[in-house]
């Protein structure tokens, strides 16, 4: 995992240790080694949580509303208009993580 994500070793045990601290993710040493995998449980409340406060208009899918787009008469101003709404979320979880590294 760290040479697929150009990370140390140590860097993906803390990030996994993070995921399993939070219940995304659990573990079962099997000897030397401590497999981990995602719970599946953990990913459908994310997944459902995700759609109830995402704002964009995705419908979970992270695509734009095809019908709205469809129906629009200036589909250049739809897409804009949704590029600044993902935008702002991205500069607001951006915040969030620098509020997080800076209580731990």
């Amino acid at each position: 995992m760290s040479e697929l994500l150009g990370i140390t070793p140590s860097a993906v045990s803390q990030h996994l240790k993070i995921l399993k601290h939070a219940g995304l993710v659990r573990n079962e040493r099997k000897g030397y080694w401590i497999p981990y995998e995602v719970d599946p449980v953990a990913l459908g409340q994310c997944q459902e949580f995700l759609s109830e406060v995402c704002t964009c208009g995705c419908e979970g899918n992270g695509r734009v509303r095809e019908a709205e787009l469809s129906q629009a008469k200036d589909k250049l101003t739809l897409l804009r208009r949704y590029e600044q709404q993902l935008e702002k979320e991205l500069e607001e979880v951006r915040a969030r993580i620098e509020e997080v590294k800076r209580e731990e």
